[in-house]
């Protein structure tokens, strides 16, 4: 239904000779340019109901040209008259309509009458419907001096229904089947059990609806045929076929099906309980699926398609291979039930998928690089929804396999704390495999205070003696894609055989030959993913803006004064950020557990740090996940 604003501002195109410019009506009707143009998708919609035309021109401004007052249309009621006045295609929907909703066969002088339009046209429209119907393979059968009905089988009459359902404009539905005024209206009872149904399906069966149009639409020709039995066949009625249709209905619909015979006497034909299963499974939060037809080519195919992308993955998860076979089988199972779904027009998306992405990056990029394998042998689309789904499998095959203790490492820095702070927090940030026990100088070391007994390695930002019996590796505090691999090559060759970390998108993507060491069929999207952020302005100005906006944000949460003891930690938080522009840009982000943690902890930092990161992600026009909060944080605690 659209809103008086909408009907002024369809009306002001209508009129007007002249293109009239969005900002113009935002400031004629007081509201945001935003809001015009949400009024503008909803107007087009209307007008092309109408048949009208919506012309752009840009810079210029927009106008509505249609061979009626669209605007006098709306606002002057919408009755069943109007019919005449409807494009082509809603009044064939209309039609379908009558047929769907009534018992056949109809006469043209009842749609005539009923439609307030001469017999003429309604025989027209009924030509124009033949060659609708065919899409469907459904037919329009007369009998003499009875009138016409439709003839199917029941899953083309059902997807007639839906259609119909989907593309009849609202109002239309309104002023054909709900105003008081049509002939064609439901009676009040039909209106009071459509009620009752909705109120049984929230309350009893505990359901909710995705689309309140669709639901009470559909609910409408249910209820309109509720005493239709196969009995009618024999008084000469003609009914929908039904072949193929599933032996047996789930106990959801069994429940509705016997709460309308119970509470109100009524019964479904075979057709129409089917219908009936299919709204609940399509517009309801329902979360069985609907049986289909087994289809030997294609369960063949998505068979081949999952097979094939296993054998890939183990290009880049040497580690699953004792796994394949458990891992092929889950994704089968998983694929298939999702195949169906998608058959039955369900909601397949994936609540989790946001935060699969900033857990799992790696994973899901690499399962998005083997969806391409899985494309050439099965046609089943797989979106991100699907992929998010996917890459939780491996995450969980890699969790199992990868189980080990952490590697326990003491941090080697003679430059300040500041310095051996960074580099702890790096190593953090990149390595969940890691346990950063201390940090020391190299002279502690070298003069025997410090005990190595509970090491297992060494990260120094100076160069020491390899006579430890420790492996060494000699990082800088900012850790380059060089040392970053150097610690993951150290980490692989531990004993306890504790491999790589499960998701550490920096190692895996570092260009250079090491990268093949690391992982040898890396993908060319890792290392695409790396190259520099690009800037339209000049570096140097950029980085002294992010900067100013680093300052801007402790002092929220230093509102009085930074003393001297956080100048490391400012430094920190600097040079982290400086360092991870490319890795945000790429879509890399750490790993985190203690996010949820620190923000129930430290709320008014969290929210310091969470304001500056969205802003600084709005001026570089790229995303930046959530969980790096926990990573500027660390530097201030």
């Amino acid at each position: 239904m659209m809103k008086e604003r909408q009907i002024a501002i369809l009306s002001d195109l209508e009129k007007t000779q002249v293109p009239i410019p969005a900002l113009f009506l935002a400031q004629k009707y007081n509201v945001s340019i935003r809001t015009i143009r949400n009024d503008i998708n909803e107007i087009d919609y209307v007008v092309k109901q109408y048949g009208g035309k919506f012309i752009r021109l840009p810079n210029k401004g927009m106008r509505i040209r249609c061979s009626i007052s669209i605007s006098d249309a709306l606002t002057g009621g919408f009755t069943c008259d109007t019919f005449s006045n409807l494009e082509r295609g809603q009044q064939l929907l209309v039609l379908c309509a009558v047929f769907l909703s009534r018992t056949n066969p109809i006469t043209a002088s009842f749609l005539s009458d009923s439609l307030s339009v001469s017999t003429g046209t309604i025989m027209n429209r009924i030509r124009d419907l033949t060659s609708v119907l065919e899409k469907y393979s459904i037919q329009l059968k007369g009998i003499k001096k009875k009138g016409f009905y439709l003839n199917g089988k029941a899953a083309n009459l059902i997807s007639l229904l839906d259609e119909v359902v989907e593309s009849l404009h609202p109002d239309t539905l309104k002023a054909t089947f709900f105003a008081s005024s049509s002939p064609l209206a439901a009676a009040e009872e039909e209106n009071i059990l459509i009620h009752d149904l909705v109120l049984f399906m929230e309350k009893e069966l505990n359901l909710s609806f995705k689309d309140s149009h669709s639901i009470y639409t559909s609910l409408f020709f249910v209820v309109r045929n509720a005493e239709l039995r196969s009995a009618d066949a024999a008084a000469g009625e003609p009914v929908p076929e039904t072949q193929n249709s599933p032996d047996s209905l789930d106990p959801l619909c069994g429940r509705l099906f016997a709460f309308l015979l119970e509470k109100h006497g009524l019964s479904l034909h075979r057709f129409w309980q089917l219908f009936l299963r299919h709204v609940l499974l399509s517009c309801t939060n329902a979360v069985s699926f609907l049986r289909s037809e087994a289809n030997e080519e294609e369960n063949s195919s998505l068979k081949r398609g999952v097979s094939m992308m296993i054998r890939e993955s183990l290009n880049y998860f040497p580690e699953l291979k004792e796994e394949a076979a458990n891992l092929e089988s889950d994704l089968l199972t998983h694929l298939s039930i999702m195949l169906k779904r998608m058959k039955a027009k369900l909601d397949n998306s994936n609540p989790l998928l946001s935060d699969i992405k900033i857990h799992f990056p790696v994973t899901f990029s690499t399962v998005k690089e083997l969806s391409k394998t899985f494309s050439l042998f099965c046609s089943m689309p797989l979106d991100e929804d699907q992929l998010g789904y996917i890459t939780l499998y491996f995450a969980q095959y890699l969790e199992k396999k990868n189980k080990k203790t952490p590697v326990r490492a003491l941090i080697i820095c003679n430059s300040g704390a500041g310095a051996a702070k960074l580099l702890s927090t790096k190593v953090r940030n990149h390595f969940s495999d890691i346990l950063i026990v201390g940090t020391n100088s190299s002279f502690n070391l070298e003069s025997g205070k410090i005990s190595l007994d509970d090491i297992d390695l060494i990260l120094s930002t100076v160069k020491i003696s390899p006579s430890t019996g420790v492996p060494v590796i000699t990082v800088s505090p900012f850790l380059s894609n060089d040392e970053l691999l150097r610690i993951r090559r150290a980490l692989l060759q531990t004993d306890g055989g504790r491999g790589r970390a499960s998701d550490s998108p920096s190692l895996y993507a570092a260009p250079g030959p090491a990268a093949s060491a690391a992982s040898p069929s890396s993908s060319a999207s890792f290392s695409e993913g790396l190259s520099p952020l690009t800037l339209e302005q000049s570096g140097a100005l950029l980085y002294a803006e992010i900067v100013v906006d680093v300052f801007h944000m402790l002092r929220e949460i230093y509102p009085d004064r930074i003393d001297a003891d956080n100048y490391s930690a400012v430094a920190g938080i600097i040079t982290h950020v400086l360092l991870s522009l490319p890795r945000w840009a790429a879509g890399d982000f750490i790993r985190a557990n203690d996010y949820e943690e620190l923000r129930d902890e430290y709320p008014e930092q969290f929210r310091a740090v969470m304001n500056f990161l969205n802003a600084l992600a709005d001026k570089l026009h790229i995303f930046i996940a959530p969980i790096e909060v926990s990573a500027l944080l660390r530097y201030l605690l």
